[in-house]
């Protein structure tokens, strides 16, 4: 299976680039990253409307709860409720969705917390005395890992070292 998943370099090799050309590459590359596991086309059985269904289906597996259904618009008709009402969350991901946009549905439903455009501090002082800098994205603040950085942004290298100082591991990706 393609991760999607390639370093990219300011010379340490601080930036991994995940690929974001097409969705399913940048579904299994972003949940690999996120220290979960992604299984496409694996067998599902559900029932609709009083039969029982089955289908293949794209599953993300780990952590609490049960696994998480990947529907990159295959799904018709009841079929998304029918699944939910199985005990199975389904994300929907629709062709126009952009990259931080699934990135941040995957985040919601498999339960990590992370902060949009993230502002970091250039000093350990009051914020009134420090200079502050935004970098567009998501930060995840996952608690088995360290934290990472997904940003569509280029960034300058001594910014790299920055975030690579604060245990902050950055994931560039781009939009279709």
């Amino acid at each position: 299976m393609q991760t999607g998943l390639k370093g990219e370099g300011s010379g340490e090799g601080c930036v991994q680039f995940l690929d974001a050309q097409d969705h399913e590459t940048f579904v299994a590359g972003f949940v690999k990253t996120t220290g979960f596991s992604y299984y496409p086309n694996m067998p599902l059985s559900f029932n609709y409307a009083g039969c029982q269904v089955q289908t293949a289906a794209n599953l993300i597996c780990g952590g609490a709860g049960p696994d998480r259904v990947v529907d990159f618009g295959t799904f018709y008709g009841e079929a998304k409720s029918a699944i939910e009402a199985g005990g199975l969350k389904v994300l929907s991901i629709r062709p126009e969705d952009k990259a931080l946009t699934i990135a941040g549905n995957i985040l919601k439903i498999i339960g990590i917390a992370f902060s949009e455009d993230p502002v970091f501090f250039g000093a350990n002082r009051k914020v009134s005395k420090t200079i502050s800098i935004s970098i567009p994205g998501l930060l995840v603040s996952h608690p088995d890992q360290e934290r990472l950085l997904f940003t569509l942004a280029q960034l300058h290298p001594k910014m790299c070292d920055f975030l690579m100082e604060r245990d902050i591991t950055v994931f560039k990706t781009t939009d279709k």
